[in-house]
């Protein structure tokens, strides 16, 4: 999710992580039906819209636009929508009451200390190509990571429930 809720650096966003080529100054029209193209020919099955909450940066009418996009998206892909975000990203799916009834609020609790977390540590670890093994799982560094990130509990999942499989 872009800083600002601007429907063109949305659809800018999706273009640049689809590696598509990006010409200046292209019309919303242009983005969207690109856009929407490529999202079709790549496969795209589940949409996740990380910081969410930055919906509620913008004003009156640029928040209601980007709203409508996300209600698009969902109408027009066919696909799972994730909104995940801090509670205010909740608010502001709360702010229209068609959303509202399309998405579920998950909350995700703090990671804690032990055997979980290490795990998934371990898990992140294996998946880079490392020359030596990584220390990262060990219950110390567990703890320093948690320190660190406040156990990422802030953060709220909203997913499309009548579209979603597995999330």
């Amino acid at each position: 999710m872009p800083s600002e809720p601007s429907v063109k650096r949305f659809y800018v966003t999706i273009l640049a992580a689809l590696g598509a080529p990006l010409r200046p100054r292209r019309q919303l029209a242009e983005l969207e039906q690109t856009a929407l193209a490529l999202l079709r020919v790549v496969g795209v099955r589940m949409l996740m819209i990380d910081e969410l909450h930055n919906v509620l940066a913008g004003r009156g009418e640029g928040r209601r636009e980007f709203l409508n996009l996300i209600r698009f998206l969902g109408n027009e892909l066919r696909i799972p929508l994730v909104g995940v975000g801090t509670r205010e990203a909740y608010l502001a799916i709360r702010s229209d009451d068609q959303l509202e009834n399309r998405f579920e609020p998950v909350t995700l609790p703090l990671w804690e200390p032990g055997e979980d977390i290490c795990s998934l540590l371990a898990a992140f670890a294996m998946s880079f190509p490392l020359r030596r093994r990584s220390a990262i799982a060990t219950p110390a560094m567990a703890q320093y990571l948690l320190t660190r990130s406040e156990g990422t509990g802030t953060r709220v999942a909203l997913h499309s429930y009548d579209q979603l499989v597995a999330c």
